[in-house]
């Protein structure tokens, strides 16, 4: 009886207990390289045991253009009046505009 008892337990430790094992180890490895890729992806690295502080602030990086650099440029209002007054040398020399046909360089044929 004490064999069949040994034999039943390594049947349950074989088929169901090493599978649950090797799921969840495989789950926490899954997990750790998640983890560890989001962590690089946002920049972040794990400080060398040297160089590491704890209670040193992070460095603030300086802005590459400084706040009084730019290109503001003055302006004025100007008023436009049209004057209607006309004298004999502005008739004159009076252009007139000519407005041009469109110009069409496509004939269109329907194709059946």
């Amino acid at each position: 009886m004490s064999f069949f008892v040994l034999l039943l337990l390594f049947i349950f430790g074989y088929f169901i207990v090493w599978p649950v094992v090797r799921t969840l180890m495989r789950v926490n490895q899954a997990r750790r390289q998640f983890s560890d890729m989001m962590n690089g992806a946002y920049g972040a690295r794990r400080p060398s045991s040297s160089t590491h502080r704890p209670d040193a602030a992070p460095r603030r990086r300086e802005k590459k253009i400084s706040r009084d650099t730019g290109e503001y440029v003055a302006f004025e209002d100007i008023s436009c009046n049209v004057s209607s007054e006309s004298s004999a040398d502005d008739n004159a020399t009076k252009e007139s505009f000519v407005a041009e046909q469109q110009i069409v360089d496509v004939e269109w044929e329907d194709v059946k």
